[in-house]
């Protein structure tokens, strides 16, 4: 039988030169050198550590029952094993995919004395080997002492029990790597581990060193799909400590959280945990878990279908020191049924940030949140403590909270901050806290605000809650609403709800859109409303306890009388001309008041420049009413012009920017030194331009009258007046007609009846001779002749007559 082939490489230093031999079996009488090679120990030709590779030649295991047979894997690590005891070395085995698949009958074992450096398991690079362990224990590394690195790559493991490449090595890497039918894989080191490529089906990963890391440690986990296979990663020591996922899948846990970073230390270095471009899915143990973190960024990652505790639950530092950053930008969360909120974050921070994410048909327990729980206290002091929800939907969800809960973070530290912007709620329901979005207590110094966001179709079970808002406590902080539409069914229940307004307290409601609900307080303060449209059917603005009139309303529309809303203007539903709930731009649904609503240019103090959807205010002469800016185009004309009388005066009005409704207006002529009926006809000057029109310009066309004679140059003046509440007049807005006189006689010729007298009768057209001063002569002598002759026949018949 031959031994293993071994190809050994031996770098020496002072020759610069490499050697490398192939160990091969040979007779008796060889020398003893390679009697020793075969033997399985290697004299190494420079004491310094040198590179040792075997190579797997027989795909077989055992000869009899405890002899391996020469050339297999078995018999490589036994070599290994021996040799790394005194022979300095970075130990390399090597297993051909060529071998097919390689069989194992009982579990192996390599033990890396102390003179071993490094240990590899390698297939070829570009395939993968196969190693079945037929139902045996699996591959156990053990270091006798701490080695720089153990690298296990391009092979596939099945049917084994455990996989352990040991725990005191400084660095382990894993890639292109499958198992399958295993129950654990295990390891841990010092400085980092990573895995990529990496396929893992059924075993549970153990990522955990013996002994506390006392220097910075790092794992990453990149382009690998768990499933079935729960990964803790524990995070030890006084040093910091980072974890990264990216573009991986860990799915089908069945009864262990798919990730889960376990800090045993909470008080010792900084924990940093980021994943990115990763799906995590339907795991019945639940999704990701990481404990006493001080950063965690996750980033377009998709949590599906999972169960169990949460889809994601990030739990903070324990102190101020180690207030925690969350930032969550690009999730989707769908479809999760868990024992808290779907997300659910933890702990003390500093700094937390949702965005661009979306939540849809999740729900989460009778005492959480359907889509995000914060349980989070800011950090002290708290003036730099921001929690930003920003351009997210919310769609469908169920909880004791339809939405977002948040709890403590405006009670804990004075001067936090709460800020939701441009968010979107529909169809979540709530069982008790509210609709979309409760948020648990304002205290002194603090500050909620909600921005630019939709709440549609909220329901609550509790009646003394919000379908669409519920503010706990606001004991001296600020309460907020701007530019928001709230879009609900008609029935009793408020849509927006305070449990108690103190006397030191702030709240405003400043142009936003409510139909189908009204706002309910209670304590000692009701809130400013400016601005602001409540459309319901019910009384708008109800109070109890101690609450009074709001201390500041302007500008506000309502459809139902209210005692506490004396100086509101009242109006129909059908005078609000609301269009329905649509994408009307902006990345939150509206509803567009129609071009006749009575809330055009019906705000002439607003504090706001822009609408919900960043269209600036005002578009008319005064900004809107509502949650709305109707954004109207700008209409001028273009430049004065000169007209050869009898010509037609082209008068051009031109539009610009966008519409979204109608843009309408007249140009209209008026006298300067010209007479209109004169000088120039009056026409009906109207134009109108459609909303998506893609016309730029209109054209009118005023006629001007040839006079004969000369009366010089005249002038009229032509302004753009009667525009549409939507239609905003530029410049410039009046321009100046000239009607050029080309006459060239001495004085002023006949003045033209105007139009509105009668026209007098025309003399027929006679011949015109010539006219010089004898013809002139002539025809006098003419006419008296032919008189006389008249006058002379005339006697005589009157004789005649009489006779």
């Amino acid at each position: 039988m031959n031994a293993p082939t071994r190809a050994i490489t031996a770098a020496t230093a002072a020759a610069a030169l490499t050697l490398v031999g192939f160990w091969l079996p040979v007779a008796p009488a060889a020398n003893a050198a390679s009697e020793a090679g075969a033997a399985g120990t290697v004299a190494a030709a420079d004491a310094a550590t040198q590179p040792i590779t075997i190579v797997v030649t027989n795909p077989g295991d055992y000869a009899d029952g405890d002899t391996p047979i020469p050339g297999t894997l078995r018999a490589a690590f036994e070599t290994v094993t021996d040799e790394s005891q005194t022979i300095p070395g970075d130990y390399r085995v090597e297993v051909p995919a060529s071998l097919g698949k390689i069989s194992i009958t009982e579990g192996l074992y390599v033990t890396l004395g102390p003179a071993a450096t490094s240990f590899t398991l390698t297939g070829d690079d570009d395939s993968t080997t196969v190693i079945d362990f037929g139902g045996a224990d699996g591959l156990y590394l053990t270091p006798e002492s701490s080695l720089e690195q153990v690298t296990l790559s391009n092979v596939a493991f099945t049917n084994g029990y455990a996989a352990d490449l040991g725990h005191m090595q400084q660095r382990t890497n894993v890639s292109n790597v499958t198992m399958t039918d295993f129950e654990s894989f295990s390891f841990g080191s010092l400085v980092s581990d990573s895995m990529s490529d990496v396929n893992i089906d059924g075993a549970h990963i153990d990522i955990r060193t013996f002994d506390a890391r006392p220097d910075p440690y790092r794992f990453d986990l990149s382009e690998s799909m768990l499933q079935n296979a729960p990964m803790i990663v524990g995070l030890t020591g006084t040093a910091d400590q980072a974890v990264t996922v990216t573009q991986s899948t860990l799915r089908d846990s069945s009864d262990s959280p798919a990730l889960s970073l376990e800090r045993s230390d909470a008080a010792a270095g900084v924990s940093s945990f980021e994943m990115r471009d990763t799906t995590v899915s339907d795991n019945n143990g639940g999704g990701v878990v990481g404990y006493f973190l001080n950063h965690a960024t996750v980033t377009d990652t998709m949590f599906n279908g999972n169960r169990g505790e949460a889809a994601l639950r990030l739990q903070s530092g324990i102190n101020s020191s180690e207030a925690s950053q969350f930032d969550l930008q690009g999730l989707i969360v769908t479809d999760n049924r868990t024992y808290s909120a779907p997300v659910t974050l933890q702990g003390l921070a500093k700094s937390v940030s949702i965005a661009d994410s979306f939540f849809s048909y999740n729900s989460g327990s009778a005492a959480s949140a359907g889509g995000v729980h914060a349980f989070l206290d800011a950090s002290v002091p708290a003036a730099d403590s921001t929690f930003t929800i920003t351009n997210n939907t919310f769609d469908n969800n169920a909880g004791a909270v339809g939405g977002i809960m948040v709890e403590r973070w405006l009670r804990s530290s004075p001067g936090a901050e709460l800020s939701i912007d441009r968010t979107s709620f529909s169809n979540n329901e709530g069982q008790e806290g509210a609709g979309d979005l409760s948020i648990d207590g304002i205290y002194a110094g603090s500050t909620a605000k909600i921005t630019n966001s939709t709440f549609e179709n909220g329901s609550i079970t509790d009646i003394e809650a919000g379908r669409a808002i519920t503010y706990g406590p606001v004991l001296g902080g600020t309460a907020t609403i701007e530019n928001s539409t709230i879009a609900l069914p008609q029935n009793d229940s408020p849509a927006i709800y305070g449990a108690r307004f103190d006397a030191d307290s702030q709240f405003a409601i400043t142009h936003t859109t409510l139909t189908g609900g009204s706002i309910e307080v209670e304590g000692d303060r009701g809130p400013d409303l400016v601005g602001t449209v409540i459309d319901t059917e019910n009384e708008p603005l109800r109070a109890a306890v101690n609450a009074g009139e709001p201390n500041r309303v302007e500008s506000v529309f309502i459809t139902t009388p209210a005692t506490l809303l004396p100086t509101a203007t009242v109006v129909t539903s059908a005078d609000l001309a609301l269009g329905d709930l649509a994408y009307n731009g902006g990345s939150t649904r509206t509803r567009l008041p129609g071009p006749d609503s009575v809330l055009l240019n019906a705000v002439p103090n607003s504090p706001l420049a822009t609408d919900q959807r960043g269209i600036s205010r005002p578009q008319g002469s005064a900004a809107d009413a509502g949650a709305v800016e109707v954004q109207g185009a700008t209409v001028a004309l273009v430049e004065d012009l000169r007209v050869t009388e009898g010509e037609d005066a082209v008068i051009e009005v031109r539009r610009s920017g966008t519409s979204e409704a109608p843009t309408v207006g007249t140009a209209r002529a008026s006298d300067d030194s010209a007479t209109a009926g004169v000088d120039y006809q009056e026409i009906d000057g109207s134009f109108r331009f459609e909303p998506g029109s893609d016309a730029e310009s209109v054209r009118l066309v005023v006629p001007t009258v040839k006079r004969p004679g000369k009366q010089g140059d005249r002038t009229f003046l032509v302004r753009i007046q009667d525009t549409g509440a939507a239609t905003t007049v530029g410049e410039p807005a009046q321009i100046t007609v000239t009607i050029v006189d080309t006459d060239s006689g001495t004085g002023p010729g006949p003045k033209p009846v105007p139009e509105t007298e009668l026209p007098k009768p025309k003399p027929k057209p006679t011949t015109q001779l010539p006219n010089t001063g004898a013809e002139a002569g002539a025809g006098i002598w003419f006419a008296v002749a032919f008189a006389a002759i008249l006058a002379g026949g005339g006697i005589l018949l009157a004789r005649r007559r009489r006779n």
